[in-house]
């Protein structure tokens, strides 16, 4: 059965610096699909365009081709800007993910596992920092809405606390009778596991130290007492 022809490749252009910065592969009018599943870093860019005043500009590269020839064009043109040094944002080298595909939740997890390698690595860490130097970009000076600020501070609230995160005495957090008897406890066991860390003297001179520290100090305020009197 012969492959329909409707399927196309599009790039999308900054007019800030009038390079693509985006290459892709669909049909219909997912060329003009500006916001859903795009990747962060296109929507950095969008971001940034908009604070600019100015807009993505779609150009159709090739239409009337099979999905199977949108993949070779796609990837040729991939390897076409970033030949030619444009920082684009797609994450691969294009050709993957035919029409409808839906992955498995073994084929996200080998993803997540991949890009997690991909950002040890030296290019991953410079991409990466590019990815936060954009997102900081797009954020600085954003004037939330009302709406918003209200999600924000709803998801906060509804941030559940774990009883370690009590236990550590987490800030904002309502401490009954029980978590305050939970971090005296931990931390009567941090005490005496540094305790028995250190070696033998080291408490008996920390306490004598704090002695000294302690005569020092109300000397000190014995002396100048005596002077405000007199």
């Amino acid at each position: 059965m012969m492959s329909r022809k409707i399927f196309y490749v599009y790039e999308h252009w900054r007019l800030d610096r009038r390079e693509c910065f985006y290459v892709g592969k669909g049909k219909g009018g997912r060329a003009n699909e500006l916001r859903r599943n795009r990747n962060r870093f296109h929507k950095f860019i969008q971001a940034k365009l908009s604070r600019l005043g100015t807009a993505v500009e779609v150009r159709i590269v090739t239409d009337g081709l099979s999905e199977s020839e949108a993949f070779i064009l796609e990837r040729e043109r991939i390897a076409f800007w970033r030949a030619n040094g444009a920082d684009l944002a797609n994450w691969t080298d294009g050709g993957e993910g035919p029409s409808g595909y839906k992955q498995s939740p073994e084929h996200r997890q080998k993803k997540a596992v991949a890009k997690s390698a991909y950002y040890a690595t030296p290019e991953g860490k410079r991409a990466h920092a590019k990815l936060v130097a954009a997102a900081i970009a797009a954020n600085t000076g954003r004037a939330l809405s009302a709406e918003t600020k209200l999600k924000m501070s709803n998801t906060r609230k509804a941030m559940a606390r774990t009883p370690a995160q009590l236990a550590l005495g987490q800030v904002g957090a309502n401490k009954t009778p029980e978590h305050i008897a939970a971090i005296v406890a931990a931390k009567a066991i941090v005490r005496a596991q540094r305790l028995a860390a250190e070696p033998p003297g080291t408490a008996e001179a920390r306490d004598a130290q704090r002695r000294d520290s302690r005569s020092t100090k109300a000397a000190k305020r014995y002396r100048l007492k005596k002077v405000a009197v007199s």
